[in-house]
């Protein structure tokens, strides 16, 4: 139809990022936001039964979602929508190293509660469990 003489259509976003910016620039939106997808992907892959895991679930679910929409309009013309979009992506692409912390923090809190518990037995932090009888 047309709307004050300009020719409106309803396409799917992928298919105006193909009008305005040809395939090349198809090509490098899908790529962006592929990527995000995979990263998301590899997390749950790798699922440990940790919070990461479950986040990363969550948020490739909520990405997946806003993902589908858009196949049906205009939805990452919507400014909201993308900070939206990135903002998940930018949490998503942090679960990696918030793992990496949790899993030094847990070694540190082990040692230090194995050190407590040579202490309290009596030993010295270093010293050999082995030798005993």
């Amino acid at each position: 139809g047309t709307v004050t003489g300009v020719q409106t259509c309803a396409l799917p976003i992928y298919l105006l990022h193909a009008c305005e910016m040809g395939w090349p620039g198809l090509a490098i939106f899908l790529v962006v936001f592929g990527h995000f997808f995979w990263r998301g992907l590899k997390i749950i892959v790798k699922r440990r039964d940790d919070v990461t895991s479950t986040l990363a679930i969550g948020i490739v679910a909520a990405m997946g979602t806003l993902w589908f929409q858009s196949l049906l309009e205009w939805l990452f013309r919507q400014t909201y929508i993308t900070v939206e979009f990135f903002m998940m992506a930018g949490f998503l692409m942090a679960l990696p190293k918030v793992q990496a912390s949790m899993s030094r923090r847990k070694k540190v809190d082990l040692a230090k509660r194995m050190y407590l518990w040579h202490l309290l037995r009596g030993q010295p932090a270093g010293h050999s469990l082995r030798g005993r009888s």
